[in-house]
């Protein structure tokens, strides 16, 4: 079970000690006058690391695991007080995407994307070099949830109710909406995600094939969803990116933000206690 701590101006999860910490610098947008209604901080540095030790237990000091940080190039804009994304690969193919501790799905713009910026990247299933693993999601019920059809308007219905993709019937479709009202949809596409040099994952994500005005800012793609799993069900339910990440590199099922008005930090797997100035504060979290 995923572990949040809280406190005062941080959220942090795990302890571990930290060596070689690699600092990345952002770039800054201006808010826009909409954005400035709304108060949101997102972290200004991204750490990722792998265990090359097991140790014994996440929630002691002793024998802890020795780590090495991979480094990932983290640019930004604002909108509300904080907006700041990763670059990542999917299939070879360079990303910026939101960092979004508030959904668990990941998507980005796909070739033939009817709405999406002329300047956004998009991804193209025949440029990856992952042919056996570079895919779109069938709609067949053994992979796409059946009895979904007619969820948040799907209207393209495959075996068993499926939801089918409006635009390829004959890939899963998927459909997102966020509380702002912005929104997108297209097809589950499944390939491999870098998110650091020799750091990567399987990843079922949304190929995005339209979308709303408001989706995403300017000079951000898509959207990296760092929830729970339950709210990766769009109909079809899918492995978060961050679970497939902790089950592939058997990194602890944790991550910990700092977020501050100024900018903020998140570490995947660990909590650096050097970071905070006071103690961690525990909070029971519900998932009903």
């Amino acid at each position: 079970m995923r572990s949040f701590l809280c406190s005062t101006l941080v959220l942090w999860v795990l302890s571990v000690t930290v060596t070689g910490l690699i600092e990345v610098p952002l770039l800054r947008h201006n808010a826009t006058v909409r954005a400035t209604l709304l108060y949101r901080g997102i972290p200004k540095r991204f750490h990722l690391f792998q265990y090359y030790r097991r140790w014994s237990s996440p929630w002691t000091t002793q024998t802890r695991a020795e780590v090495s940080y991979y480094d990932t190039a983290l640019q930004g804009g604002i909108s509300s007080i904080g907006e700041y994304y990763a670059v990542v690969l999917i299939g070879g193919q360079t990303f910026r995407v939101q960092v979004d501790s508030g959904s668990s799905t990941m998507a980005v713009p796909m070739v033939g994307c009817s709405t999406c910026r002329k300047n956004d990247f998009r991804y193209d299933p025949a440029r990856s070099p992952n042919k056996d693993r570079s895919h779109a999601i069938p709609c067949q019920p053994n992979t796409c949830r059946p009895h979904t059809c007619g969820f948040d308007g799907c209207k393209v219905c495959g075996p068993n109710a499926t939801c089918c993709s409006m635009h390829r019937p004959s890939d899963c479709g998927f459909s997102l909406r966020y509380g702002d009202g912005s929104g997108a949809e297209g097809s589950l596409m499944h390939d491999i995600m870098r998110w650091v040099p020799q750091l990567e994952s399987p990843v079922v994500f949304g190929g995005i094939l339209t979308d709303t005005e408001g989706f995403e800012q300017e000079t951000v793609d898509g959207i990296l969803g760092m929830a729970y799993p339950l709210l990766a069900c769009n109909p079809t339910c899918t492995e978060t990116p961050f679970d497939s990440l902790v089950r592939t590199t058997k990194i602890p099922d944790v991550f910990s933000i700092c977020i501050s008005e100024s900018g903020g930090r998140m570490v995947l797997g660990a909590y650096d206690p050097a970071m905070s100035s006071s103690g961690v504060e525990y909070a029971p979290l519900s998932l009903s």
